[in-house]
């Protein structure tokens, strides 16, 4: 079992990671009105969308993180923490696609996820039981059932209900994007997506599903070293998004300095942590100062 000194030092190794949210949202805010400022092609309206959408999205959970900004949140920091993955994952296939076909695919999941849900609601409550106040669900079934089996049919011939837009499941969409962008991955976040999935994922949802893995015998002091690394990982995977939808957007020819940006944004970042880090050793460590 940790001293009360270990975790004391774990929660200020958290705090101080803590302390890079805000450099990143703030980096991101910068960026936002570039990339939501940039119209999404007529032949490629799907695919364009869907990566403002993403982005958006990784940028309202680093706005969140801002708010989490304690150890005891650590359940919703892993959530962030597995969403950022996946926006990750899913930017970079539509990044690497140069078509409309992916973004197409994710327009429409939508609608499948929408009639899956409006079906197994009627399946619950019988036909011609549904409550009024579930009436939409029934019409919804009844307006756009056959139109979406037809999509569905047409995009995912093999896959029933799809779970994701490409009809794989989340590891081979990881593995698919490495295959497609490994160099660029290796570069930005150290490692294959492949390793961190592997290495990673099961533990996030250990404190994110309803499973006593996340507090069966664990050290007290797991939680604050799981909120730092958490921290440090949605911190480079919401950079990497956005790095991903910048060069996407072609910003990369009009700031010759990007690359640049990323690096002195994660020098400081790393700078901050070590400073914040050495300041509670002095405070707690006096006797080492001299």
């Amino acid at each position: 079992m940790s001293s009360d000194r270990e975790v004391e030092d774990a929660e200020a190794r958290a705090n101080a990671m803590f302390a890079g949210v805000q450099l990143y949202r703030e980096y991101m805010h910068r960026c936002q009105p570039m990339i939501m400022g940039v119209i999404p092609r007529p032949e490629l309206g799907h695919r364009d969308t869907a990566i403002q959408a993403i982005w958006t999205r990784a940028f309202a959970w680093m706005q969140s993180f801002e708010r989490l900004n304690e150890t005891k949140h650590i359940q919703a920091i892993l959530a962030g923490n597995r969403a950022l993955l996946e926006f990750t994952v899913d930017l970079v296939l539509l990044h690497t696609d140069p078509t409309n076909g992916s973004g197409w695919k994710m327009h429409h999941l939508a609608f499948s996820e929408r009639l899956r849900a409006a079906e197994q609601m009627v399946n619950f409550y019988g036909a011609g039981n549904v409550p009024d106040v579930h009436a939409e669900a029934e019409a919804f079934i009844a307006r756009e059932k056959a139109s979406i089996d037809h999509m569905r049919e047409a995009l995912w011939p093999n896959v029933r209900n799809p779970d994701r837009w490409t009809g794989r499941n989340l590891f081979m969409d990881v593995e698919a994007a490495d295959a497609a962008y490994g160099d660029e991955i290796r570069a930005g976040l150290g490692i294959p997506l492949a390793e961190y999935y592997r290495t990673e994922y099961r533990r996030m949802n250990w404190l994110i599903h309803s499973t006593m893995a996340g507090v069966t015998n664990l050290d007290r002091i797991f939680y604050s070293t799981a909120a730092m690394l958490a921290l440090r990982w949605c911190q480079d995977l919401a950079m990497f998004c956005t790095r991903v939808t910048l060069t996407d957007q072609g910003f990369n020819d009009a700031i010759d300095d990007l690359n640049a940006q990323w690096r002195a944004l994660r020098a400081r970042r790393d700078m901050n942590y070590g400073l914040l880090v050495r300041e509670h050793n002095v405070r707690t460590r006096p006797e080492k100062t001299e």
